[in-house]
C-alpha cells in the first residue's frame, strides 16, 4: 500500500507541476488558468498573503511529489464555502486511489482550517475518472450544464462538512463522555467506554476499521464504531464464509437527534471505510426491542435477518462499491 501525505507548495513544485500539466491529456480535462511558469509563480505567491482566497497542497506518494489539490474562491463569510480542483500528473499513478485519498486528506484540512459548510467542484462530463473521485469523497451532482460547446457537471459537498471526524482514543475519551445518551440503555448501545474497550481489543488483533469521536465545533456529538468483524459462532450464515464489517456502536447525543445527523454520520463513516480498506457487507446486532434504531437501519440499507446474537437481531447491509 502506497504511502499518501499531502505536503507543501514551494515555487519549485509550482514549476514541475505547471510543466507536467502541460500534458495533452491533462490540458483536455483540467484547462490551465497560467500561460507562463512566471503567472503561475505569481498565482502562487497570492496565496501566501493574509487576504488569500485559495489555498493549496501538493499530494505525494512513497516521499515523491505527484501532484497538487487546492481550493479557490474560498468565502469565509454566512455561509463558509469554497471550490475544488485537484490534478495527479503522473499517469502511472492513475485510477490507483491517489487522487481519492488526496482529496480526502485534503477536504479534512480546509474543512478544520477554514469551517467551511460546502465545498463545490466543476468536472467535464466525460471525465469519469474525476467524477467517481468526488463521488467517493461525498460530493453530489447538483447541475449539469453546456459551456463553449462542451457539457459540463457541478457537484457539491455539503453538511458533512459541519461535522469533525477524529479517531476516538485516550486523549479525547472524557470529552466522548459529554454525549447525552441517557434515554438510551446500555442493552441498546455500549458505552463509550465499552467502544474504546471494543477498539483496543481491534488494536491488539490487528482488526482494520474505524472508531470515530464526531463533533460540531468543539461539541462531542456522537460515537460509532465499524472495524473488521472476528467472526462469531452466531454470526449469520450468509457471512460465514466472507469477511464483513461489524457495526459495534452509534449513538447521537438526543439534542441532535432528528436533523438528519445520523444517516451523514453513517455515510461517511462507511464512506471512509471503504475507501481506505475496502468495501465489505456490514453486520449488526440491534436490541429486539429498539425499534426506533431498527427502522433507522432499514430506511439505511440494511436488511434483518432471522438470526440472533442473545437479545440482538442480526441485520446486514450488502456491500456497496465506491
Amino acid at each position: 500500500m502506497n504511502e499518501i501525505v499531502l505536503g507543501e507548495r514551494t515555487e519549485e513544485t509550482v514549476r514541475i507541476y505547471f510543466e507536467k500539466a502541460k500534458q495533452p491529456v491533462i490540458k483536455a480535462m483540467l484547462p490551465q488558468k497560467a500561460q507562463t511558469v512566471e503567472e503561475a509563480l505569481e498565482d502562487y505567491k497570492e496565496t501566501l498573503l493574509p487576504s488569500a482566497t485559495s489555498f493549496g497542497r501538493t499530494i505525494v506518494v512513497d516521499g515523491k511529489y505527484v501532484g497538487d489539490v487546492w481550493c479557490y474562491c474560498i468565502d469565509k463569510e454566512d455561509t463558509p464555502n469554497a471550490m475544488l480542483s485537484y490534478c495527479v500528473f503522473e499517469k502511472g499513478l492513475w485510477n490507483a486511489g491517489v487522487a481519492t485519498k488526496g482529496v480526502a486528506l485534503f477536504l479534512d484540512l480546509i474543512c478544520e482550517k477554514f469551517a467551511l459548510e460546502t465545498i463545490g467542484a466543476f468536472t467535464y462530463a466525460d471525465n469519469i475518472a474525476s467524477q467517481k473521485v468526488l463521488e467517493k469523497n461525498g460530493f453530489t451532482l447538483e447541475e449539469s450544464f453546456t459551456e463553449d460547446g462542451r457539457e459540463s457537471y457541478y457537484y457539491q459537498r455539503g453538511s458533512v462538512m459541519n461535522l469533525r471526524f477524529e479517531e476516538l482514543d485516550y486523549d479525547n475519551l472524557d470529552r466522548a463522555h459529554i454525549i447525552d445518551r441517557s434515554d438510551i440503555s446500555e442493552d441498546f448501545v455500549d458505552t463509550v467506554d465499552t467502544l474504546m474497550e471494543l477498539t483496543d481489543y481491534g488494536v491488539e488483533h490487528k482488526c482494520i476499521g474505524h472508531t470515530f469521536l464526531i463533533s460540531v465545533g468543539d461539541r462531542p456529538i456522537s460515537v460509532i464504531l465499524l472495524g473488521e468483524a472476528i467472526p462469531w459462532e452466531t454470526d449469520p450464515p450468509q457471512v460465514k464464509e466472507t469477511p464483513f464489517y461489524r457495526l459495534m456502536g452509534f449513538v447521537i447525543d438526543k439534542a441532535y437527534r432528528g436533523q438528519g445527523l445520523g444517516k451523514i454520520i453513517l455515510d461517511e463513516t462507511i464512506r471512509r471505510v471503504y475507501s481506505e480498506y475496502g468495501a465489505r457487507p456490514i453486520v449488526l446486532g440491534c436490541h429486539k426491542d429498539n425499534l426506533k434504531a431498527a427502522a433507522f437501519y432499514e430506511r439505511f440499507g440494511f436488511t434483518k435477518t432471522d438470526y440472533m446474537e442473545g437479545k440482538d437481531i442480526y441485520y446486514i447491509k450488502a456491500e456497496t462499491r465506491i
